[in-house]
This record gives C-alpha cells, structure tokens and sequence, in this order.
C-alpha cells in the first residue's frame, strides 16, 4: 500500500514447497509477481498465489566466475579440496556435509574440505554448533572461512577448489552453485529445488554435474518460521559420500565434463540475460498505458 507506483511488482523467492498465507495474501494484491525459478513459481500457485507470474531468475557475471581466474596463493596444503560456500544453517546441508565428508575421507589421504560460510540471518554462532556436527578422530581436514570476500575475490576461491558439494535441504535459487559451475568446478548437490534449474538440461545433469539422492521430508523446525507446515529435502549422507569418493577419484573425467558445461553456464545465466526478462516485462508493462 505504500508503494506509490500504479503498477506493483513483488519480487521474492522460497526455498521450501509452500509460503505461508499472509504472504499469498501480499502477493496476490501486486499486478504481477517476479520469481527466481520455476520451483518457486510451483510453490506459490500451490499456495494459492493467482496474480501473473514470470521467472526472471538470476544470475553471474562472465566476467568475475571463469576457470582462468587466478586461485589465491595461500589455499590449504591438500592436493585435492572440497569447496562449499554458504550462509550457515541446517537449510545448507552443513550437517550433511561434515559427516559424509568425515565418514569418508581420512587424514591419510591428500585432500581436504574448505568451507566459506558466513553466519546466517538467524545469527547461528558457529564456533558452538561446530561441538554438534559429526566428528572423527583421524577424520581428513576441514578448513572453515568464516569471513567476507570483496565481490572481485569470489572467483579466487573458486578456483583455488576442485570440486563443490551442494548438499542443501532447499533453494530459491543457489547462486553459488552458480558461480561454481561457471568457474569450471564438478558440482555434486541435491537433486531437489531451484538450482536444477542450470544444474540440469533435458532433465538431465549437465556434464561435470553429480546429483544427490535423498527424500522430501516435512521441515522439522530450526531454520526459519517461514517454513512450518511445508517441505524441504533430506539429502543421503551415504550417496554423498560415496558421489565425493567418485569426483576425487575419477576427477579429470568431471572436471573436462565441468569446464565445457562452464561455457555454457556463462552464456544462458548471466545478469544480462536476466536483465533482458525484466526489459521485456517493463516495456509490455508500459506498452499497456502503465
């Protein structure tokens, strides 16, 4: 209502099934609703949204997240490292992950798992909830960044991995998926919401893509209050590790499959071309007298 253009746009995203009936009842008095995916846009009619909807997505810049950006010096030790990047929460999968990661790889082996994460909105303190998450004794090392890069530094940490797991329970969109697969990186992440949407062709995995097999569960509390009453994904920890064992061991097969899937990613999900969905739908706006 206090919005004082005479034609509304929302411009939002979920990453579970479903969204809670107050925001229906927002989005349903805009003229037109803008979404981040096709998994969204399934969520909200399901809920009951009946305004106009399009999927302008998101995007990544060519131009910062390629595979010849320059990897920063001083990366771990290892030969062989796991990246994952994400604000820290149940939501990511994070517990998913240090288990089928410390399960699987012993401090024997040359490889290691980075983990760039930035507390999330819910101000989740990392240092205690690291005491929770599956541990072993003789367990391969885990390597965390809990700190923020400038815009321009993100390809560096991409390309200072081999590989990105994305073991996450739901998204809206998963823009460091994203920008993983741009830099070139073999992807193994959830077969479940938004990121789909660029992970997989033809309902296929592109090249350089391993997809997670789990089950969708009803959300059991603990991320956000938006989610109660819906749905989000389980992801196997066994099928993730036996997936990493499968990229570490059979890596040049994956990355030659990630490389050429990269060119791909750069040319059909950039910003330019989500710019060009929202000119489209602001010069059909305006071409009918708005």
């Amino acid at each position: 209502f206090k919005n004082s253009g005479k034609y509304k746009i929302a411009f939002t995203t979920t990453e579970v099934n479903g969204i809670p009936r107050e925001w229906v009842q927002c989005l349903n008095e805009m003229d037109e609703v803008w979404v981040t995916a096709e998994f969204v846009k399934e969520a909200f009619l399901k809920s009951g949204v009946s305004v106009p909807m399009y999927n302008i997505g998101e995007g990544v810049d060519p131009d910062y997240f390629h595979s010849r950006i320059k990897p920063f010096p001083n990366m771990p030790k290892e030969k062989f490292r796991f990246l994952s990047n994400f604000a820290w929460g149940k939501r990511k999968g994070v517990d998913v992950l240090f288990e089928a990661f410390r399960k699987e790889f012993s401090e024997d082996e040359d490889v290691c798992l980075m983990l760039k994460t930035l507390p999330s909105y819910l101000g989740h303190n990392i240092l205690d909830e690291l005491k929770l998450i599956y541990d072993r004794k003789g367990a391969a090392k885990v390597y965390l960044y809990d700190l923020e890069f400038k815009k321009w530094e993100m390809g560096r940490i991409y390309t200072s991995a081999h590989a990105f797991v994305w073991p996450s329970r739901g998204e809206g969109y998963g823009l460091p998926a994203l920008e993983a697969i741009a830099s070139g990186l073999p992807i193994i992440a959830s077969n479940h919401s938004a990121h789909l949407e660029f992970l997989t062709k033809d309902g296929k995995p592109r090249d350089g893509v391993l997809l997670l097999d789990g089950k969708v569960v009803p959300y059991p509390g603990g991320d956000s209050p938006y989610y109660h009453g819906f749905d989000w994904f389980e992801p196997s920890v066994d099928h993730l590790r036996k997936l990493m064992r499968e990229v570490y061991t059979n890596y040049e097969k994956y990355s030659a499959g990630a490389y050429k899937t990269s060119q791909d990613i750069r040319k059909e999900f950039n910003w330019e071309v989500s710019t060009k969905k929202i000119e489209e739908r602001l010069k059909d706006i305006y071409d009918k007298g708005f």
